[in-house]
């Protein structure tokens, strides 16, 4: 008898290994956008690579579950994606946290 941990990995290797060219072009893709952000200046633009990853890793996500027949990721994920796709429509950034000054 196999335990759920167990059953969970295989499932996890399987997907894993069926599609090693999504995995790859989401890596190059988080790499891409990671360097493209530590040169960016503006925020605006920071934020809309940043919510557009975000998008497209939940959204590859969402394609691989349903490719598998795993209807609680493709939810999940589906969900997620449409999550993160509402900062790119509202035109909002992340506010960057500001530091707390000491008084006195």
């Amino acid at each position: 008898m196999t335990s759920f941990a167990q059953n969970m990995l295989e499932y996890l290797e399987k997907v894993a290994n069926a599609n090693l060219l999504v995995n790859g072009c989401i890596h190059i893709l988080v790499i891409v956008a990671y360097v493209g952000m530590s040169f960016m200046k503006n925020q605006v633009i920071k934020s809309r690579i940043f919510h557009l990853t975000i998008f497209l890793l939940f959204a590859s996500v969402t394609v691989q579950a349903a490719l598998y027949g795993n209807p609680v990721h493709l939810a999940t994920f589906a969900l997620l994606a449409i999550v993160a796709l509402i900062p790119l429509f509202k035109n909002t950034l992340i506010e960057p946290v500001q530091k707390v000054h000491k008084i006195g």
